[in-house]
């Protein structure tokens, strides 16, 4: 008696073979991620050009803020009057044969107003109040006076002394101030001036 032959079940030849596909392509896709990383890898090792990305630029300032910054302080303009006072004291200087050094000591918001003039002979401060010029610091010259302080009725000079030994030109003793003040009548040294010999130059 012969054996009944006994049938297999069909095979699923579209799973498995689409089984394959996908395991084919995440091997191959595998060997190519390992070669890629390969050949970063040697192209590190060997110097690769460095990619160089943009710097951010500087955003300017608004205008907006510039208009914020502190002005510098402006110097107070003469009036016509007090225009026609400093002018009338250099032209006083002037007929006295002496030129300001400077007219930045005048003051012209203040009473009391101070020129240093220089002459043939050296140096000599004038003072003024308003139009009216009231007189000299000394009745000789010096080689060397300058204003430290101005105030609305008081002034102070100061006095660079001759040294032994001293050039002519060149005083290097010491300093000495003097205060001179405007009660509204009279100018008047609120200490002594220095002597006419230590003042001026030994030979003049």
């Amino acid at each position: 008696m012969s054996a009944a032959r006994v049938r297999l079940p069909p095979r699923r030849r579209g799973v498995r073979l689409w089984g394959m596909r996908v395991m084919g392509v995440t091997a191959t896709s595998g060997l190519l991620a390992i070669f890629a990383w390969t050949l970063l890898s040697v192209y590190a090792e060997r110097g690769g050009t460095e990619t160089v990305l943009p710097q951010a630029t500087a955003t300017p300032a608004p205008a907006a803020e510039k208009a914020h910054a502190k002005p510098g302080k402006a110097k107070p303009k003469l009036t016509p009057s007090q225009r026609r006072d400093r002018a009338a004291a250099v032209a006083t200087l002037g007929e006295l044969g002496y030129r300001p050094v400077t007219v930045k000591t005048y003051a012209p918001g203040h009473l009391l107003h101070v020129l240093i003039g220089k002459g043939e002979g050296g140096r000599r401060a004038f003072f003024f109040a308003g139009a009216k010029y009231l007189g000299n610091d000394a009745a000789d010259d010096s080689t060397s006076v300058e204003v430290v302080r101005a105030g609305n009725r008081s002034i102070a000079l100061s006095y660079r002394l001759f040294a032994e030994d001293d050039r002519p030109c060149c005083p290097s003793g010491t300093k000495v101030r003097v205060l001179f003040r405007w009660d509204g009548k009279t100018l008047a040294p609120q200490t002594a001036i220095p002597p006419s010999a230590q003042r001026r130059a030994p030979s003049a």
